[in-house]
């Protein structure tokens, strides 16, 4: 049985917001798809924004088991402990100066590893944890139908989409990959954990995280996924699309051919992972073979061909 893993907290309301950083109400109005889901639910939040998401649970999703975890995002000792660090590292750096990308963004955003690990102690009867982004609905197509689907019918492992694919020689100095920012790779939109590798996902993710900080790059939570998949591949269970398909990609690919074709497979091929490249042209043909979705002649030769 799955369990949906999501949190909200206003950063709007911290010392170090910009006026990048969304409102409450843009959560509001892009939170109630991931609110509605019918399966159990650990959700993040504080005092100031449990009681409007508690309504919205309650109402979309009456009878359903959720648990609440309120606790000011300061007061957590990830945030404590971590974001004088951060705020350290981007001293005079102009990308961030106006970015929603914050350090309180970013602490936020690692801290999905700690939800998951919560969620595994709230409720260890579960075969796999769904991370949800709160408000995911802004940009992954259709969640509303998907995600009842890929809580029904889990993938092994940790299950990611792969969008850009980086070779090991891009990621292996982390001051060049990440000093400008975050380069697309791995989604964190949406992600599942089977119980087995929750461990495994936490502490690798904060060992990678603290290397990080101690390099003075990064820190969020894409790009931890990133170094993660590069250095221990076999923890995952990868699907393929672009930040829209991140909920109906999950099982089967039913979007967003080109971005696959040309970010993964073509970026895969060139750098000598073929072998990654055919794994998901296999998983684009059979979703073909399924009537899922169609694309041109040439195309399916091209998959075929690999």
């Amino acid at each position: 049985m799955s369990v949906a893993v999501t949190m909200f907290f206003n950063l709007k309301a911290l010392p170090d917001a910009t006026d990048a950083v969304r409102p409450v109400e843009f959560y509001v109005n892009n939170g109630r798809t991931t609110l509605s889901q019918q399966t159990r639910m650990v959700i993040l939040c504080d005092s100031e924004t449990r009681p409007w998401i508690e309504e919205i649970r309650t109402r979309l999703a009456p009878g359903v088991e959720t648990v609440y975890i309120e606790k000011s995002l300061q007061e957590y000792d990830h945030y404590k402990l971590n974001h004088s660090i951060i705020m350290e590292n981007r001293r005079g750096n102009a990308n961030y100066t106006e970015s929603r990308n914050t350090a309180s963004y970013c602490i936020t955003t690692s801290l999905k590893f700690h939800a998951i690990k919560l969620a595994e102690q709230v409720f260890p009867d579960a075969t796999h944890y769904f991370w949800i982004d709160f408000g995911c609905a802004h940009i992954a197509k259709e969640a509303d139908v998907y995600l009842p689907k890929m809580l029904a019918s889990p993938n092994p492992k940790v299950s990611c989409a792969y969008i850009h694919y980086r070779p090991v020689h891009e990621v292996e100095s982390m001051e060049r990959y990440l000093h400008a920012g975050n380069p697309c790779a791995l989604a964190a939109t949406i992600f599942s954990v089977e119980k087995s590798y929750v461990n495994k996902l936490f502490t690798r993710a904060l060992s990678i995280f603290n290397e990080m900080l101690s390099k003075g790059v990064g820190h969020n939570e894409e790009a931890v996924l990133a170094y993660l998949y590069t250095r221990f591949p076999d923890m995952f269970h990868l699907y393929y699309g672009d930040y829209y398909s991140t909920a109906s990609n999950y099982n089967y690919v039913v979007r967003d051919f080109h971005p696959i074709r040309w970010y993964f497979i073509e970026n895969a091929i060139r750098n000598g992972r073929r072998d990654l490249a055919k794994t998901c042209a296999e998983n684009v043909l059979a979703s073909i073979e399924r009537g899922l979705f169609q694309l041109p002649d040439n195309d399916v030769q091209f998959l075929r061909s690999l």
